[in-house]
């Protein structure tokens, strides 16, 4: 044990945090909190079919829960002083309330009202998860880690939720999702009380100059992440739309998960080496093409081909933004201002590309929004990216 974390130890009286239990703990704890993004596309087509409600009106509703995602990662910003142990707890026993209970009702507002309560607490598990790696001593390497769980999990869920719904019905799913919450009481132990108290109190060795980077870093962020996010719920529509059976469409959005933990393992390979700046410019660039890819082109092997790339570069980003962040703050604010612009874009994006397609009746502005996101939010993070590792 080095003499850092041997101090930290005595200040905070836990084990040290770079053990693997904790490590499996945060990685597992963010899939189950991100089921419902990665499983997103699949939730619109059975909304549309279990409630009745248009392409738009289904987006609003995963944006609805995005948006409790968002409040509860802001809550966390307001409690994050108290026993981490404790808010889990809280926050897991939220999850299985909101989601127990949206098996249990038909009536439609009642309904979006159980899923904003299951993403309030989604959004406090996964900002925790996003705390604790922060204080780990190799962020790059366990931010990989961490995607590639979100995504192993997404892609579980994408090839194990239809054969549920199809042999009882999407309720099956919420009971899942339920069960899943109440396991991770398992883990609970295995996070820390708290940050170190010296630590949360030393002032920020970083200039002023290196923090308002880092918050004009978030803001890419967010407009990346919208962007992304506006395009990944509507993937399955797109394929429906080019004529692609449903049962294709499904089993290639599963496809495109694995290729997303692919790029969370190339992140993890890499660490970095490289750099952060290059392998977040090189992920981006992929995200742009396989957008131009749904928009100029056609057919299945098309459609496989660009929903692989789309995640492939999307969750290679994810790692080396959230140590880019890590790297620029060492009190946690930023952080959390990380977890609350995570979710914020990922609500914010499947609203916006519903009012497009409400307004043009066509799922191309979607896409279009999706490809601007790439380069504006390009522009705005890498000069954080750029800044030397400290």
């Amino acid at each position: 044990m080095s003499d850092i974390s041997a101090l930290q130890n005595r200040n905070t009286n836990e084990p040290d945090v770079n053990n693997v239990w904790t490590v499996s703990s945060v990685v597992i704890g963010s899939g189950v909190a991100l089921l419902a993004l990665f499983t997103g596309p699949l939730l619109v087509s059975e909304y549309i079919s279990k409630l009745a409600v248009s392409e738009s009106q289904a987006g609003f509703i995963v944006s609805v829960e995005l948006g409790g995602f968002t409040l509860g990662a802001a809550i966390l910003f307001g409690i994050a002083r108290l026993n981490w142990r404790r808010i889990m707890s809280v926050a897991l026993l939220i999850m299985i309330l909101g989601n127990l209970m949206c098996s249990l009702v038909d009536n439609l507002s009642t309904f979006i009202l159980c899923r904003f309560v299951a993403g309030l607490g989604a959004g406090v598990v996964m900002t925790m998860t996003i705390q604790v790696i922060g204080i780990m001593r190799s962020p790059d390497r366990v931010y990989g880690m961490w995607t590639v769980g979100q995504l192993s999990l997404g892609a579980l869920g994408m090839l194990v939720f239809p054969a549920v719904i199809a042999l009882s019905s999407v309720n099956a799913v919420f009971l899942i999702w339920a069960l899943l919450a109440a396991v991770l009481f398992i883990s609970v132990r295995f996070y820390p009380q708290g940050r170190d108290a010296e630590s949360s109190m030393t002032e920020n060795l970083n200039s002023k100059g290196r923090r308002a980077l880092g918050l004009l870093g978030l803001l890419g962020l967010f407009v990346y992440y919208g962007g992304q996010a506006g395009v990944w719920v509507y993937l399955e529509r797109v394929g429906f739309s080019w004529g692609i059976e449903r049962e294709q469409v499904v089993y290639t959005l599963f496809v495109s998960l694995l290729a997303g933990i692919s790029g969370g393992v190339v992140a993890i390979v890499l660490g970095d080496r490289l750099g952060r700046a290059l392998p977040l410019t090189a992920s981006m660039i992929i995200s742009a093409v396989s957008i131009l890819a749904f928009i100029q082109l056609r057919g299945t092997t098309t459609f496989v081909v660009a929903a692989c790339l789309f995640n492939f570069g999307w969750y290679l980003f994810l790692p080396y933004m959230s140590a880019i962040i890590a790297a620029v703050d060492n009190n946690g604010s930023l952080l959390t201002g990380l977890a609350v612009i995570f979710p914020a874009g990922l609500a914010a994006g499947p609203a916006i590309a519903a009012l497009l397609i409400e307004t043009a009746g066509t799922l191309t502005p979607a896409l279009l929004y999706g490809l601007i996101s790439v380069p504006v939010g390009l522009v705005l993070i890498l000069p954080a990216a750029r800044l030397r590792q400290t």
